[in-house]
């Protein structure tokens, strides 16, 4: 099996990067699919997240940091592509981390947050 390398990207923070990483990859784990999600984000949120569900219900996806990997990320993911269906990279928002870059080495499709910045935009 060679997983689908997904990656969540924006410059900015709080636009729902990690929010739309971890309900796809959600939503992909309870329909089947292996998943992996890498918090390659320095915050941890996502590690974080899926820490907080509940034993009874654990996240339907493993979750592991990759964020001390910097710009070698794409490197390190590399290693999980034939254990899983689908990576998932939630990346932290800088534009000038070398992050982003190196995960759009190896992925499949990108994922690129909008902001809503006004209430009509809803």
């Amino acid at each position: 099996m060679t997983a689908k390398i997904i990656t969540i990207v924006n410059q900015k923070g709080g636009c729902g990067k990690t929010t739309l990483t971890m309900q796809l990859a959600g939503t992909l784990g309870k329909r089947g699919h292996s998943v992996l999600v890498i918090d390659a984000d320095p915050q941890g949120t996502a590690v974080r997240w899926a820490a907080s569900a509940l034993d009874e219900h654990p996240f339907p996806a493993r979750v592991v940091s990759l964020s001390a990997a910097g710009g070698k990320v794409h490197r390190e993911a590399k290693k999980f592509i034939a254990d899983y269906a689908y990576l998932l990279i939630d990346c932290p928002p800088a534009i000038d981390s070398p992050v982003p870059q190196s995960a759009l080495l190896i992925s499949n499709l990108v994922g690129c947050c909008k902001s809503f910045d006004r209430l009509g935009d809803l």
